[in-house]
């Protein structure tokens, strides 16, 4: 009889830390580079509610300007959220938008004053990036789909896994046509590692779930692009997950993201490692 494991979910309180690094390039006309290396609480509050902590580390990105600095200094001191996660594994809503904008407004003559020449430039972010969290769903949108902790919370407990059979998972994958969720279907198998140790590796396939015409169909719309325009595609995404079978938890993961859309090319990997306490 083929050996089955059942991945449920943990529902009492935990509290972990994660090393993480997630590296993006992006090759265009020219080749640029996001890297990120940080560190991530996450302390289980039951409930299905979530205290979620990104603690900065390194980060280097190929062309710097005022805005993106800005933007990424806005994130810094605003790295902590309280978030609901549904039945999924998805983060359903971020309970501390408030006290995230009222961050904001509170530092915004001091944001002025450090920087006085751009202080229009300055009230305009301040203004978009508050509109972002007042937006139902539009940060919960950004972190279900891209980014590392769209895969923090994938849905991959709470789930049979067999020994030779695949087990199907739906994954929505963001940041290929904007403000589009494309859904993907990840094909997970199964190894395992030790007595409390299972390895879950996947490879992706989204001909089923959204055909390759019709991706490319919605990227012409967004890009005003005549629709005989012919335009390359192609998506991949391969990892593999360790879980501790004892604890139920997340051990390591490691995601690679291709992506080639017409000219541009996003090569995304994703590292994370947890740290028990």
């Amino acid at each position: 009889m083929e050996k089955s494991y059942f991945l449920k979910s943990r529902t009492e309180k935990y509290y972990n830390r994660y090393k993480v690094s997630d590296i993006l390039e992006i090759k265009k006309k020219e080749t640029g580079y996001l890297v990120q290396n940080y560190e991530i609480d996450v302390k289980g509050k039951g409930n299905n509610i979530l205290d979620f902590k990104l603690c900065h580390g390194e980060k280097r990105i190929c062309e710097l300007n005022f805005e993106l600095e800005m933007t990424d200094r806005f994130e810094r001191e605003n790295n902590k959220f309280v978030l609901k996660i549904n039945k999924n594994n998805e983060i359903e809503e971020i309970l501390n938008k408030k006290e995230m904008a009222d961050n904001i407004d509170n530092k915004l003559f001091q944001y002025m004053e450090e920087n006085i020449e751009n202080s229009g430039k300055i009230m305009d972010l301040v203004y978009l990036y508050k509109k972002q969290l007042e937006n139902k769903g539009e940060l919960e949108f950004f972190m279900n789909t891209e980014g590392m902790s769209s895969y923090f919370f994938i849905n991959i407990f709470d789930k049979e896994y067999f020994e030779t059979k695949e087990t199907k998972i739906i994954k929505y994958i963001g940041n290929i046509v904007p403000e589009v969720a494309i859904p993907v279907e990840l094909k997970f198998k199964i190894k395992k590692l030790t007595e409390n140790e299972l390895l879950l590796y996947f490879t992706s396939d989204y001909s089923g779930m959204a055909s390759y015409a019709n991706i490319v169909s919605a990227y012409k719309e967004y890009l005003q692009l005549p629709e005989y325009e012919k335009i390359e595609f192609y998506l991949d995404i391969k990892g593999q997950y360790t879980i501790d079978t004892k604890e139920n938890k997340l051990k390591k993961y490691n995601v690679l993201r291709e992506l080639s859309l017409g000219d541009n090319t996003y090569n995304r990997q994703i590292i994370a490692e947890g740290i028990w306490r």
